[in-house]
């Protein structure tokens, strides 16, 4: 048997990974937590699109944020799926159950892209929330001009951000599943945490000192109709967005550990 055969079986540690029962609980409770996704995007998109007073801005970008967040869902379910299969009927098979990083690279590159789409989305989010607060004329041309920019740099960068993750990887080894960085490119999955726990952390705080902000200047214009609508509505939303950043700062974490 030669090195390239010899390279694409499983080794004992990732056999042991494999067959444990480790890996079956942690897969399950993804798709588990997967299937409360979806039920809780429904939701979030009854309410945020029917139900509330946010502005159309912001309701297009946490759309967008939930369009990301159920597309990683998806890929991210169908490669637990897959390590499942491995489990239960594969397992006499070692060669068999490692992933060619090359085949791989589209589809951990769309997967990259889809957790860059989140957190940039929840980004952009904060961006809009700080313009319609600090900025007095933030009305529908001025919102849909900032809600587009924001939108189309959040596709193109996130689009761009898993070629850069292995710009320079030969992604001529093998792996133990598309969703895992390829060995080569491992120092880079830390960086792209760290990036990514920053980011969260930073939407989190941002958040919170504008919600804080606004409820401020709201008793200053309880008197005046028309303006308190307008903080009570900043008020909401930036709620909203601040709880979606607390659950990406808290998911961020298990997502590292993952």
């Amino acid at each position: 048997m030669n090195s390239s055969s010899l390279s694409s079986c499983a080794s004992s540690t990732e056999f042991e990974r494999l067959s444990s029962w480790h890996l079956v609980i942690c897969q399950t409770s993804y798709l588990i937590a997967i299937l409360i996704t979806f039920i809780s995007t429904y939701s979030a998109i009854e309410m945020v699109w029917c139900k509330s007073i946010f502005q159309k801005s912001t309701k297009f970008l946490i759309l967008l944020n939930l369009f990301y967040a159920n597309l990683h869902q998806v890929s991210y379910g169908i490669e637990a799926c897959q390590l499942l299969h491995k489990h239960y009927f594969m397992l006499d098979s070692p060669c068999r159950v490692l992933q060619y990083d090359l085949n791989c690279a589209p589809y951990f590159q769309f997967l990259i892209a889809e957790v860059s789409g989140m957190f940039l989305c929840q980004t952009g989010l904060v961006i809009e929330r700080a313009c319609a607060t600090f900025y007095k004329n933030f009305e529908k041309t001025t919102s849909t001009t900032v809600t587009v920019l924001i939108s189309l740099l959040v596709v193109v960068i996130s689009s761009c951000t898993g070629r850069l993750l292995l710009w320079d990887d030969p992604l001529t080894g093998y792996s133990f599943s598309c969703v895992s960085f390829p060995k080569p490119s491992i120092n880079r999955a830390y960086g792209f945490y760290i990036v990514c726990s920053l980011v969260t952390f930073f939407n989190l705080v941002t958040t919170i000192l504008i919600m804080r902000y606004n409820k401020k200047l709201e008793y200053a214009t309880r008197f005046k109709v028309g303006a308190r609508f307008r903080k009570r509505e900043a008020i909401e939303s930036t709620e909203t967005v601040c709880f979606l950043a607390l659950s990406q700062f808290v998911l961020m974490f298990f997502y590292c550990g993952a």
